[in-house]
């Protein structure tokens, strides 16, 4: 409700007010629900664009490097306080730290090579307090949301298209993932004679949790591109049916398409040039893809075997039948490759569910008969 009467003041307000009035709706929000994650945004932000905009005779590489430092310290000062601190402490991340920081990142080292058009501190401060995607991302770019910004002008059909992505984001929270995978999926797996088939309430949990955190996920994704339309915005795609890839490289540029291509971009192709191996940039990227999300052993693992399934995909890929199969095979043989990339993600997840070990190999453990 905050986001929709912020989108509503943003074009009431007269000229650059605008835009403005949504930086201030931001900060006070923030001030409100989360003064630590204010008090960093507002640090990293004049700090960063200090360092990267008046170093002087200071070399541009190492002022980057600075600005690294500065940002992934806070990140993994806080990621690892929660990594070690105890149940009890409810000690948590601040709000949208990962997600602001990541978009300051790209931000230095679009600056670092110098594709950034010329554009004032204002604007680079209303790039990040930007209230739509703060929490949730997407993490959008900055040359987009600057284009956007300066040819800002109320646009009929581009609002309605963001009444309709808010709709269908609430449709899949509320209805998919709250009710149908949250809710009668979980009173399938209780069912007696479901309960009684050991396997099967075992496999209904397994793919119950991705599901769920999938459509969750996908639908704030939704509301945040919708409420950045309705302002004027165009903000990027974070979710392309990746359930319907037929390889995991297809799976993880559909899934989380705004993380994936920030370490495709700040990562992957930095590591892979240095070190002229591309499986060393793959395996890299989902380290810090995974402990992005969390640091902690589940993670490191999950991250391990998306790297393991990527690069034996991209082995496969290189292999082509020597036959030319009619069209049935074909859709059959997509088929099952959806099957099969739906489920190796489905059991990956296993490993981050929030349980214990021993849980964790009891279910797999279930699923394949050991």
């Amino acid at each position: 409700m905050i986001s929709l009467g912020t989108a509503v003041l943003s074009w009431l307000l007269p000229g650059r007010w605008g835009i403005r009035g949504i930086s201030i709706i931001t900060l006070l929000y923030l001030a409100w629900m989360a003064p630590v994650s204010l008090v960093l945004l507002i640090f990293t932000a004049v700090a960063g664009y200090f360092i990267l905009h008046t170093g002087g005779r200071i070399p541009l590489n190492v002022r980057l490097i600075c600005c690294l430092f500065l940002y992934t310290g806070i990140l993994l000062h806080f990621k690892i306080q929660v990594a070690f601190a105890s149940a009890g402490t409810g000690f948590l991340v601040p709000l949208g730290l990962s997600y602001y920081l990541f978009k300051q990142i790209h931000y230095a080292f679009e600056v670092y090579k110098k594709k950034l058009m010329r554009h004032s501190a204002e604007e680079y401060f209303i790039y990040l307090f930007f209230l739509p995607v703060l929490l949730v991302g997407p993490i959008n770019r900055f040359p987009d949301f600057l284009k956007d910004l300066r040819r800002r002008r109320w646009n009929g059909p581009l609002a309605s298209y963001g009444l309709q992505r808010c709709l269908f984001g609430y449709a899949k929270i509320v209805i998919v993932a709250n009710y149908i995978f949250s809710y009668k999926i979980q009173q399938l797996t209780e069912n007696k004679i479901i309960a009684a088939d050991g396997w099967l309430a075992n496999y209904l949990s397994v793919i119950r949790f991705p599901m769920n955190a999938y459509f969750q996920f996908a639908g704030y994704s939704d509301i945040a591109i919708g409420l950045s339309a309705i302002m004027g915005f165009r903000i990027m795609e974070n979710f392309r049916n990746p359930f319907m890839a037929t390889n995991l490289n297809e799976f993880w540029r559909r899934y989380h398409i705004s993380l994936s291509s920030w370490c495709r971009d700040y990562v992957f192709t930095p590591v892979a040039s240095y070190t002229r191996n591309v499986y060393m940039g793959v395996i890299v990227s989902m380290l810090v893809l995974s402990l992005w999300h969390e640091i902690s052993l589940n993670y490191f693992i999950w991250g391990m075997v998306q790297a393991a399934g990527i690069m034996l995909s991209s082995r496969l890929m290189r292999f082509k039948s020597p036959f030319n199969p009619g069209r049935g095979f074909v859709i059959f043989e997509k088929g099952f490759k959806m099957f099969l990339v739906f489920h190796f993600f489905a059991l990956s997840c296993i490993l981050i569910k929030p349980q214990s070990w021993q849980s964790i190999m009891h279910q797999f453990r279930l699923l394949f008969n050991f």
